[in-house]
Formats: C-alpha cells, structure tokens, sequence
C-alpha cells in the first residue's frame, strides 16, 4: 500500500522475477526504509510461508475483534466463556501477542 496525507492511496502490485514473488512493504515517504520479502513458491515449506505472511494482516485483525470484541456474543447467555476468554489469553500470552502492537 502507498499512504499519501490523508491515508491510504493504493497498492502496490506484487512483482513475479524468477519463480519470485517480491512483496514491498508500506511507504509513507521517500526517505522511509523497505522491506522485501522473496519466496520461493516451488518449494512447499516457502509457498506455506508465502501464505502465512500474506495472511497476517486478516489474522491480526481477526485476533483484535475476539479480544475486544469475541465476549460480546456471550455476554446475555447462560454460557460460562470464562473459561474460554482465561484460554485465549493464556495463549495469547504465551506467543508473546499484544494484540494492541498489531491494531
């Protein structure tokens, strides 16, 4: 994505050079670093990387509604999610996710 003044303006595309895939990382201005990610996507461990990756941003997005959000849908009923929220952020501890870095 490129940001201009007031937010963002677009994508930028995804290149394909030698069975890679080259993703750039957000540019606020000129001066700003990069960084690129290469992946080789004939090999099966790299194409599985290659996903996670561009995945990441739904799966921190999907992390910070069930953490702000997740209780909302239990909160009237006669369901005790304690358990089920002490879980969440037990493991949310335990890889090191502050959900708050990320939002």
């Amino acid at each position: 994505m490129t940001f201009g003044s007031h937010g963002v303006v677009g994508r930028r595309p995804k290149r394909k050079e030698n069975g890679y895939v080259k993703a750039f990382g957000i540019i606020k201005n000129t001066t700003m670093a990069t960084a690129e990610l290469k992946f080789n996507l004939d090999e099966p461990d790299e194409r599985m990387e290659f996903k996670r990756c561009s995945k990441a941003n739904d799966m921190a997005s999907f992390i910070w509604e069930l953490v702000h959000n997740g209780w909302r849908d239990f909160k009237n009923t006669d369901y005790d999610y304690q358990v089920a929220w002490d879980k969440i952020q037990e493991l949310l501890e335990e890889h090191h996710i502050d959900i708050n870095d990320l939002a």
